[in-house]
């Protein structure tokens, strides 16, 4: 009687464990909030995120450019420099997308203003 309510108890226990939530990526920001440069002049970015490593992540630059790495423990990042290069000033959004084990998490939008010039 006592191994079978004991099977019991091991059996609810590995239920009520399978079926709690687990958070995603508990937290994900992208700065500067705004930058603006002259034209060809880069714009840089950090970030830092927070979750359930191994983390992969994405930069989308606004233009429908995008850098990425998967697999990474890190949990702050610089990201690689950008120029736009637009013809006439342009303002472009920015946002990094963070996954972790359990799913993604979209950070604040961020803007970098580029002066136009040539070439174009």
């Amino acid at each position: 009687m006592i191994k079978r309510i004991s099977a019991m108890l091991l059996a609810a226990a590995v239920i009520l464990t399978v079926a709690l939530p687990v958070a995603a990526t508990t937290s994900n920001s992208l700065s500067p909030a705004t930058q603006s440069h002259a034209h060809g002049v880069a714009s840089q970015w950090s970030g830092s995120w927070s979750g359930t490593g191994p983390f992969s992540w994405t930069l989308y630059h606004g233009d429908g450019t995008s850098t990425s790495a998967a697999n990474v423990a890190y949990t702050s990042h610089t990201f690689p420099t950008y120029a736009f290069f637009p013809c006439t000033t342009t303002t472009f959004t920015q946002h990094t997308r963070v996954t972790d084990q359990v799913g993604p998490l979209n950070s604040n939008d961020t803007t970098a203003t580029e002066t136009g010039g040539n070439p174009c």
